[in-house]
C-alpha cells in the first residue's frame, strides 16, 4: 500500500471511529471561521472564577463561588464550557455546555450534574450571549451573559408560565489565567 492510500485509509478509519459522517452538508462543513462559536465568543476562552447567588424553589437566596473553564475544540467549531460551583465546601453545581453552529444558528447543549440535558438556541449579542432553559410546568429560565470591563457577568430570571420573570440568579467572574 502506498503512502497516500495509507493516509486516506487512516483518515477514513479515524473519522468512522469518531462517528463523523463524510457526507456532511457543505454549509456545515465549510463554516467561515468568523461564524464558528470559538471566534464569536472568543472573549470567553480561558479560566474564570467568581461569586454569585441563586434563589431556589424554596425561595431562599444562597451564595456560591464558581470556577468556569472555557475551551475551543474541533478547530473552533465547538466551544466547551465547564462550570463548578461550591457553597460551604461542597459542590452544588457542576455543568457543561457545548456551543456549536447549526444551519439555524448557534445552539448549546447544556448538561447538569443530575444528568439532565437540553439543546437550546444560543444568541450571540453585542457584548455576550443569551439563552434559556425550558423547565416544563415551572416555565423557563432566561440567562443573559455579558463581557464588560474584563468581567463575565451573567444573570438569570425564572419566568413562570403566564407570569412575570423574576431574577433568580447572578454571578460575576474575573479571568484567572492572565489573558483578556
Amino acid at each position: 500500500m502506498n503512502r497516500n492510500n495509507f493516509r486516506s485509509l487512516a483518515f477514513i478509519a479515524a473519522t468512522a471511529c469518531l462517528g463523523v459522517g463524510l457526507g456532511a452538508p457543505a454549509s456545515l462543513a465549510q463554516t467561515d471561521s468568523a461564524d464558528r462559536p470559538a471566534e464569536a465568543l472568543a472573549w470567553m476562552q480561558g479560566e474564570w472564577q467568581g461569586e454569585g447567588w441563586i434563589i431556589g424553589r424554596d425561595g431562599q437566596r444562597r451564595t456560591f463561588t464558581v470556577a468556569e473553564s472555557v475551551r475551543s475544540a474541533a478547530d473552533g467549531h465547538v466551544l466547551q464550557i465547564h462550570g463548578v460551583g461550591t457553597a460551604q465546601g461542597r459542590v452544588i453545581h457542576d455543568a457543561a455546555g457545548f456551543v456549536t453552529r447549526t444551519e439555524s444558528g448557534m445552539t448549546m447543549q447544556a448538561v447538569n450534574m443530575q444528568g439532565q440535558s437540553q439543546t437550546v438556541p444560543l444568541e450571540v449579542t453585542e457584548n455576550g450571549f443569551a439563552w434559556q432553559l425550558v423547565m416544563g410546568d415551572y416555565g423557563r429560565v432566561e440567562y443573559e451573559a455579558s463581557h464588560v470591563d474584563g468581567l463575565w457577568i451573567e444573570t438569570g430570571a425564572w419566568c413562570p408560565i403566564g407570569g412575570e420573570c423574576i431574577q433568580n440568579f447572578s454571578m460575576q467572574l474575573t479571568r484567572t489565567d492572565g489573558a483578556d
